[in-house]
């Protein structure tokens, strides 16, 4: 069932990608970016998840080698204007149907000016990101053809910083089990709590959150072994977490030298 599957969703991946390939605004788009100078080479960089264990870290001794990817309310950290991230990735619908708010990245752009925001390419020709562009935000656009590959904001934050030369990509706040604490209504699914625009789910949607769940955990696999073979480093740093795949280390070994 489940190679039956990944067979299914590699077809459909192609098919998208195959559709984006022909489409010229987002290709033209995308060439922009690719030409771009690349922001890894000689650095390294930490994504910074939302997790419940986060609260157990101290991410303001990072050394000044690494740069800082947050995702989602990640800019709720109480310590986000202060270590002054790179990055902040945004690749979720719900920016885009209301439930999530776009001033959020006006709240972002406040606290670090010179931040860059990262948003799946199709979002380049919306009319509502098109002040941010007039308004000269720094934002890097991204592919998002893998409507299928299921791992989620990290996933994203990992193939952009692959594509930015980066060899070596920590990450913390990955505990992995967010569904199942918001499944138990458990008010710590997230560092900040819980997302409230879940409280009213109903089972139907819960089949499908379990079945991506499980997906996402194939998918992390696969993406480990890809990574490996490009020689490019995921360490895991986050405090406990499900995730076997990954190499581990302690936040630690990050402390400025």
């Amino acid at each position: 069932m489940i190679k039956k599957d990944a067979q299914i969703c590699s077809g459909i991946d192609w098919a998208l990608g195959v559709k984006a390939s022909l489409n010229p605004k987002v290709q033209h788009v995308l060439k922009r970016m690719d030409k771009l100078p690349k922001a890894g080479p000689g650095r390294e960089a930490l994504v910074i998840l939302n997790g419940p264990s986060l609260k157990e870290q101290d991410i303001t001794q990072i050394h000044e080698n690494v740069d800082l990817v947050f995702v989602n309310r990640g800019f709720m950290h109480q310590d986000f204007a202060r270590v002054k991230p790179r990055y902040h990735v945004f690749v979720d619908p719900k920016m885009l149907t209301g439930e999530w708010s776009l001033t959020w990245i006006d709240d972002i752009v406040a606290m670090v000016p010179d931040i860059t925001i990262v948003l799946p390419v199709t979002w380049a020709f919306r009319p509502e990101f098109k002040r941010f562009i007039d308004n000269n935000t720094k934002i890097h656009w991204i592919p998002d053809f893998k409507k299928c590959y299921c791992v989620g904001v990290s996933g994203n934050c990992f193939d952009f910083l692959a594509s930015q030369d980066y060899k070596t990509i920590y990450f913390t706040g990955f505990d992995a089990n967010g569904l199942p604490l918001e499944m138990l209504n458990v008010s710590n699914s997230h560092f900040y709590g819980k997302n409230e625009e879940n409280l009213t789910k109903t089972s139907k949607e819960y089949v499908r959150d379990l079945y991506m769940f499980s997906r996402h955990f194939a998918d992390l696999n696969k993406m480990s072994n890809l990574y490996k073979k490009r020689n490019i480093r995921l360490v895991n740093l986050t405090q406990g977490g499900l995730l076997d795949m990954f190499e581990r280390e302690h936040i630690r070994i990050l402390d400025k030298r």
